[in-house]
């Protein structure tokens, strides 16, 4: 396993992913770095797909290999409703943008399994969320109304 300063290489997220959901039949994975906007520890999430249908989604932290969390799901999900190539699009601010994985708790993804692409250039920084909607912040969540 990797120290906290060597990054988790493919087969190490392969292999802690399929331990966390091991009744899951996959024919495909792929692993995105996350970054957390909230000052939490960046993670790597894991998504388990048979062809084009997700079946399940792990969540890693990066350096550790601690899993954070996974969810098996059924029916047809798609692997990611935009992907970077659209969110640049989406974002509309150039092809020459840069897009990476992000996430903040905030009314844009309440759910760390739901990261938003922040797309950026040298003038300017946009989000752009997995059903397509282009942000120009993160709003926060307003938690004095939360029980």
């Amino acid at each position: 396993m990797s120290t906290a300063s060597t990054p988790l290489t493919q087969e190490e997220l392969i292999q802690i992913a399929l331990a966390a959901v091991p009744e899951v039949f996959v024919s495909s994975m792929r692993s995105y770095l996350v970054e957390r906007l909230d000052g939490g520890n960046a993670y790597y999430l894991v998504k388990l797909s048979d062809n084009q249908t997700l079946m399940a989604m792990v969540r890693i932290e990066e350096g550790t290999g601690r899993v954070l969390g996974h969810l098996r799901l059924a029916g047809s999900h798609t692997v990611f409703s935009v992907n970077e190539l659209a969110a640049i699009k989406l974002a509309g601010i150039g092809t020459n943008a840069k897009a990476d994985l992000v996430w903040f708790p905030s009314k844009v993804s309440m759910s760390p399994f739901l990261p938003i692409w922040r797309v950026r250039n040298a003038e300017q920084t946009v989000y752009v969320d997995q059903a397509g909607t282009r942000w120009s912040t993160l709003p926060a969540i307003n938690t004095n109304n939360l029980v």
